[in-house]
């Protein structure tokens, strides 16, 4: 997964490479849910599917080939764009 943030304003440029199997990183939905009380998520549904979201991203890369989920350019030029 490649997550890309720039900001022509700011002058801020980011790119991060994560896996995407840390999906299924169960750690990370504790950390997710520690520091987000008042969302309301409920991140006991997303620590149960996320071994079967991550087994089906896989396949649907295998078939598919890589793929945006996001891409987002405001009026003043800043971009958010992440790939898997």
């Amino acid at each position: 997964m490649k997550i890309k943030v720039r900001s022509k304003e700011d002058n801020f440029h980011l790119k991060i490479w994560i896996p995407t199997s840390c999906i299924r990183w169960k750690w990370i939905w504790n950390v997710a849910e520690k520091h987000d009380k008042s969302s309301g998520v409920d991140y006991e549904v997303f620590k149960a599917i996320s071994p079967k979201l991550f087994k089906e991203l896989q396949r649907y890369i295998q078939e598919n080939g890589h793929f945006t989920l996001v891409d987002v350019i405001s009026s003043d030029g800043d971009i958010i764009k992440i790939t898997i």
